[in-house]
């Protein structure tokens, strides 16, 4: 089993987090990404990011002082603790044991814009670049077009080493896009987590995020690699609905 989580805005610079380190797997697509926003100046990158002057500012300056290979930058962070968004915080990865930790590296992929497929081990640097962006990169009208076929076949390689071949999908539906599940040809589920507001059930955005991440940390906490197995999922007041589940949509209320 494999578990996909979307990155974040919000991001640590700081290095943190203890254990392995690895190299980014797709240095050489994420170069070429990052050669043609250094050719960007300030004001492109914010009419493209649509970001604030100083948002506009950090992102330019951070482009700038990339370099390769990444593994070698000093400013590198670990995937698993680089990312601080709602999933994150409620994945909480430095609380982890190392265990659960070892159990991330394994079965956990975070999807990127700039990197394609990250692992939890994988050093790379601060950035701002939504995969939906429309960034046309070495002849690909965008990055879906760019990072499809080597996501795709990165967790296929991933999913050959499981004992179960499936894919809990805690990514957003904007990254998500990215993979091909057809081609793979693995079970997909993916949890929705409602809150009980005025007698309906409702999603609400940032509890949403923050589940997720919850949910993640209770596969790796418990060393789950079975689907199944996830139904027992309880965090926040959250619990499994059979009632509103499908086959390939868990609900999970409270």
């Amino acid at each position: 089993m494999i578990a996909l989580l979307s990155p974040s805005k919000k991001m640590r610079a700081e290095a943190c987090g203890t254990g392995a380190a690895t190299a980014p797997l797709f240095q050489g697509k994420t170069r070429e990404i990052v050669e043609k926003l250094q050719q960007w100046s300030q004001d492109e990158i914010k009419a493209f990011m649509k970001v604030s002057d100083a948002l506009a500012q950090e992102n330019a300056q951070r482009y700038r002082q990339f370099s390769f290979p990444l593994e070698k930058h000093t400013d590198a962070v670990r995937a698993l603790y680089l990312f601080d968004g709602d999933a994150y915080q409620g994945l909480n990865a430095l609380t982890l044991s190392p265990s659960a930790v070892a159990h991330a590296a394994k079965h956990l992929r975070i999807l990127s814009g700039l990197y394609g497929v990250l692992r939890p081990t994988d050093l790379a640097l601060a950035y701002r670049l939504e995969i939906g962006s429309g960034l046309s990169v070495a002849g690909e009208k965008n990055l879906y077009a760019f990072w499809t076929n080597t996501a795709t076949a990165h967790l296929e390689e991933a999913l050959s080493s499981q004992a179960e071949r499936s894919i809990l999908n805690t990514a957003s539906g904007e990254y998500s896009r990215v993979v091909n599940f057809k081609k793979l040809g693995a079970r997909v589920v993916e949890p929705v987590f409602l809150e009980l507001k005025d007698n309906k059930y409702r999603k609400i955005s940032v509890f949403m995020k923050r589940a997720r991440g919850l949910m993640v940390r209770f596969m790796v906490d418990n060393q789950i690699d079975q689907l199944d197995h996830l139904r027992a999922f309880q965090a926040d007041g959250y619990s499994w609905d059979a009632s509103l589940s499908t086959n390939d949509k868990w609900v999970y209320t409270r």
